[in-house]
């Protein structure tokens, strides 16, 4: 009898060896950093994805811009109807979105829209031709702001471009000397430049939530601190 009992336990500790061992090969791995947001990075592809919790309260302080003339009955736009995406930054209604050139009161025909569906009026604009960003007032209240991305540590974890599913993308370097934007000749600007991967317009993450900047439309980084600057 003592025997047969040994070779049971054997058995079953065998069979949750396996068990164990089938679910870490199955089981993504999670790496946690000083924000304290786990990021899961997935064993075929060696790729990083954010927290669906990062995500979830990102896409709280994001604004979606749709022509109004593209809207279907009452809740719904045909696929060419977003302009863009902004991120909130006041409670008292303030967003900025990145937009190449602006006619005045263009946004009159434009719906902005939160994660919940609400729709806003948009009352006040101001753009920034230098930029290449446009500060948006919305009539309304509860708005969630957007944090930002401490700069100096921006290249020490992977980033993100916010859009319907969060691709991480890439930072080339070095930066290249921007001859587009207004400034001294002795003084030349610097930006730095995103890889291919990153679509135009869209909000770069960091892997906590927090914006680092928006894609432009020669793969530049407008950085977020530019807007910090102006606020």
């Amino acid at each position: 009898m003592p025997t047969i009992f040994l070779l049971l336990a054997i058995s079953v500790l065998a069979s949750v060896a396996t068990a164990m061992g089938v679910a870490v090969w199955l089981t993504p791995s999670i790496v946690f950093h000083e924000g304290g947001y786990g990021i899961v990075r997935e064993r075929d592809s060696g790729g990083a994805v954010v927290d669906p919790a990062v995500q979830s309260q990102a896409n709280q302080r994001i604004i979606h811009l749709y022509q109004k003339k593209q809207k279907l009955g009452d809740a719904w736009y045909i696929a060419d109807a977003l302009i863009g995406r902004g991120a909130m930054l006041s409670l008292d209604g303030w967003a900025v979105v990145p937009r190449e050139t602006y006619t005045p009161n263009e946004e009159k025909n434009w719906d902005a829209v939160d994660h919940r569906g609400t729709v806003y009026t948009i009352d006040r604009s101001v753009y920034d031709p230098i930029g290449k960003l446009l500060y948006l007032r919305l009539e309304g209240e509860g708005f969630v702001i957007m944090p930002f991305a401490e700069w100096e540590s921006v290249a020490e974890r992977p980033m993100f471009a916010a859009n319907d599913d969060w691709q991480e993308v890439t930072l080339e370097h070095p930066a290249r000397v921007d001859d587009r934007r207004e400034h001294p000749l002795w003084q030349p600007v610097y930006v730095s430049e995103l890889g291919a991967d990153a679509p135009t317009g869209s909000l770069i993450m960091n892997s906590d939530g927090q914006l680092i900047g928006f894609a432009g439309s020669e793969r530049e980084l407008i950085p977020a601190w530019l807007i910090g600057n102006q606020l």
